[in-house]
């Protein structure tokens, strides 16, 4: 199950009489090595971060290179999909208080922690270039940051064995209206790892195993109950990859023609054919793997 990640910044600054000035429009960021790797282990978008360097961002950044101010105050929390587009992004706007942020300012990232960088972008002008802004110190900052993910435009197959018999399998995106409420509920926790919580599996039988629908729906099957989730190994630095398993207890006790996998990382359909047999005298455990990557935008 494969997602790829992107992400931009908008800064405005607020005057005492409540009016508001475009200190810098949309312009995209750099997502970090470092950040890749937070998202194997935890949210990663609960602290926004200005500072004075201009220097360039480089994937094996972790902070700002001159840190001015940092804040966790949240004002606003967005989401939503660009289906056009195969996207759904979250929007949180991060709030420093008057003068906190004051002078000359050339780079912003969020992260999860007050120095820990998710991403890190240098400021820019309405051409993308560089640029340095320049906050009063009777103005209160804020830092509008979103986040994307772009969910796979074509079906993966696989192909899995159950004992000695082999089962193909069609993954697919699913309910990609969901994906970014489910993911609002994680992302902004700084210092939690992640949790089964955050996961759901669910089985299905009925119907032709290849009904998985479209991508704004779940499969064209009837629902049979819920499993739950653990995880694998440990995540690996740098791999950008991280293995669940979702097993399925005696209670599921009729044929399996799908499994929907629902977190924060994206809800995937995944067909079975033929149906995986099932009754209440087994288990059935399904090994599955999230991996992600940057995206240009």
């Amino acid at each position: 199950m494969n997602i790829e990640l992107s992400g931009r910044f908008k800064i405005e600054a607020i005057r005492p009489d409540g009016t508001r000035r475009v200190l810098a429009e949309w312009f995209p960021n750099l997502i970090l090595d470092s950040g890749l790797n937070r998202i194997g282990s935890g949210g990663f978008l609960s602290h926004a971060m200005v500072g004075s360097s201009s220097a360039a961002p480089l994937v094996g950044h972790t902070t700002l290179v001159t840190p001015v101010a940092n804040t966790s105050n949240v004002l606003v929390i967005s989401y939503g999909t660009e289906l056009p587009s195969n996207y759904c992004y979250v929007r949180r706007t991060f709030r420093f208080v008057a003068g906190a942020a004051a002078g000359n300012l050339s780079e912003v990232g969020v992260g999860w922690s007050a120095t820990a960088c998710f991403s890190r972008a240098l400021i820019v002008d309405g051409v993308g270039t560089p640029t340095a802004i320049t906050v009063l110190s009777d103005e209160i900052l804020d830092v509008t940051y979103e986040f994307r993910q772009y969910w796979p435009t074509v079906d993966g197959s696989a192909t899995i064995t159950v004992n000695a018999t082999d089962y193909s399998v069609v993954s697919r995106a699913s309910r990609v209206g969901d994906w970014s409420n489910n993911m609002s509920l994680f992302i902004g926790f700084g210092s939690n790892t992640i949790d089964p919580f955050h996961f759901i599996a669910r089985s299905y039988l009925g119907g032709t195993p290849a009904n998985l629908n479209g991508i704004t729906l779940g499969p064209g099957m009837t629902s049979q109950g819920d499993g739950y989730f653990g995880f694998g190994s440990a995540y690996v630095n740098n791999s950008y990859e991280r293995n669940y398993y979702c097993t399925f207890d005696l209670d599921i006790i009729n044929p399996m023609t799908a499994v929907e996998v629902i977190g924060p990382l994206g809800m995937f359909k995944l067909s079975l054919n033929p149906a995986i047999p099932k009754d209440n005298t087994n288990k059935f455990t399904l090994n599955c793997k999230y991996t992600w990557a940057r995206r240009t935008i």
